[in-house]
């Protein structure tokens, strides 16, 4: 559409972007960096002049090249614009002009309408006037660009923002405690929300900030269902929602009455579903109570995966309601500077070292005491070895006390004497071979009131290469059948019969009287 030559015309050109460059962050990828896209140009001079925008909303597509296009275009419909006044009626936005014969030929072709403003009257008078009478009362101004600059309209109006935090109550669907999804969002309902019923569709997944959030490490809770939390817009976008802490209410008060447990510090849990049951890490600091609680409903597992140190200044208690298991992959040092008590009241006690030795150290005394049943040290391979500094003494108050070997019993005193003594009776007895009493130099078999009897039921032989000497006030020798006395040739023989006294020769002497009786003397 080509314009009468009354109408004016005019360029107005001005700095303007040539390169556009969007940045935002999609906290969905796994990339960890900001997305950016761009797109470059210059001016007729060859000099760039970019254009940052950093929230580029980008949603699940790639859209940011396109975006920086479209930006790119809109910055360049501010760089130039013409602006001319007409009295053609039927210019309107959207449409194509033609411009000729203006004052600067440069600026002849054709144009795109970017905004028309109508200007005109009509008075009642002049439309019943004829047509000679009649003058002129419309006029408009417009704004172009040139038809080869593509045209794209400034984004208006601009968002709405949404300024300061709000408050709002977590809901999921009925019957759930805890509506999350795999990021650890919820969804609320604003207070101010009369539409939205109170369930999981009251709002779009929101993001919680927690104190850390790490790859795969961090803190991590998540507020539940009918809880009030604390959301703000990042950048006061309403589309942007953030959810940054929680308050208490009417409904839900804090774990402890207030003031009065003010000193009282709680991370406290709820077990779910249902309640009734909590984990918590709870700080006293009251002076003179201070104390650091700790509570596990059900489970308590700890890893250290290098050193553990504890100290306590004062006591120590372990209550444990069913088994206790310990193991020890090296060594274990237990130093107790005071008593040590260990008590099992039901059941049995076992030490059990299945490679090397096992040392017990006593600066005092050590007393054992089995109240009832037996006592009982077996060792299955080895020796056994009880060295005292004084003496060793084994008591059976009831019963007896035995020293069993399969082999050989050896009692040993190597610097001293052994001494074997009874209230009653001491016997020694073996029971299926002999019995020897061996010593280096003399060996006594006396008593102190009555005898000392010696008894076999074959033989009884008293030998020594060089003397035997029986010595007493009487010496009684009592034989059933008969005594022999033997040296060499010569023999002793008394039998109930008679005595005959056989000898190469025989010699009777006497100091004194020397009397021979008999019912019969023969002298051959």
């Amino acid at each position: 559409m080509p314009l009468p030559d009354t109408a004016s015309f005019d360029w107005q050109a001005c700095l303007g972007t040539t390169a556009v460059t969007l940045r935002d962050w999609d906290w969905q990828t796994t990339e960890g960096v900001p997305v950016e896209r761009s797109r470059d140009g210059q001016d007729i001079r060859g000099r760039a002049r970019g254009h940052f925008e950093h929230d580029e909303r980008r949603m699940h597509r790639d859209e940011g090249a396109r975006r920086a296009l479209l930006a790119l275009d809109e910055h360049g419909v501010r760089r130039g614009c013409g602006r001319g006044e007409s009295d053609v009626v039927e210019m309107l936005p959207g449409h194509v002009v033609a411009l000729h014969g203006l004052e600067r030929p440069d600026l002849d072709g054709e144009y795109l309408l970017v905004r028309v403003t109508h200007r005109g009257d009509a008075p009642d008078e002049e439309q019943r006037a004829p047509d000679a009478a009649r003058s002129s009362r419309y006029t408009n101004t417009f704004e172009c660009i040139p038809r080869t600059t593509p045209f794209r309209a400034q984004l208006a109006p601009p968002r709405p923002r949404v300024f300061g935090p709000h408050t709002a109550i977590v809901v999921g669907p009925a019957g759930e405690e805890i509506h999350t999804d795999e990021h650890g969002r919820i969804k609320v309902r604003f207070h101010w929300d009369r539409r939205s019923p109170p369930d999981d569709t009251a709002s779009c997944w929101i993001r919680v900030a927690q104190v850390a959030a790490g790859a795969g490490w961090g803190g991590l809770f998540l507020p539940r269902v009918g809880m009030e939390v604390l959301v703000e817009f990042i950048d006061g976008d309403p589309d942007r929602p953030l959810v940054t802490g929680c308050v208490y209410n009417g409904l839900h008060r804090p774990p402890y009455p207030l003031p009065d447990q003010k000193t009282r510090s709680t991370l406290k849990s709820e077990s779910t579903l249902g309640g009734g049951g909590f984990n918590e890490l709870r700080f006293e600091d009251a002076r003179g109570s201070e104390e650091l609680f700790l509570h596990a409903q059900r489970d308590l597992n700890e890893v250290v995966l290098h050193d553990n140190a504890r100290t306590v200044g004062r006591h120590q208690n372990f209550s444990i309601g069913a088994d206790q298991h310990v193991s020890i992959g090296g060594n274990q040092a237990i130093t107790v500077a005071g008593n040590r008590a260990l008590i099992v009241e039901k059941g049995d006690a076992t030490t059990t070292i299945a490679a090397g030795k096992c040392t017990t150290t006593i600066h005092g005394d050590r007393a054992v005491t089995v109240e009832a049943g037996d006592y009982t040290l077996a060792v299955q391979a080895g020796t056994y070895t009880a060295t005292v500094q004084k003496d060793i003494k084994i008591e059976s108050v009831a019963s007896k006390v035995e020293v069993v070997g399969n082999d050989t019993v050896v009692l040993v005193s190597t610097a001293s004497n052994i001494a074997v003594a009874a209230h009653n009776q001491a016997q020694i007895v073996a029971e299926t071979e002999s019995l020897t009493l061996q010593g280096h130099t003399d060996v006594a078999l006396s008593s102190d009131t009555t005898r000392v009897e010696i008894s076999a039921p074959n033989e009884v032989r008293l030998s020594s290469p060089q003397t035997v000497d029986i010595s007493g006030a009487t010496l009684r020798l009592t034989a059933l059948e008969k005594i022999v006395l033997t040296v060499g040739a010569s023999s002793v023989t008394i039998e109930p019969a008679g005595i005959t006294v056989s000898s190469p020769k025989i010699t009777s002497a006497a100091i004194g009287t020397h009397e021979i009786c008999g019912a019969m003397i023969k002298l051959n």
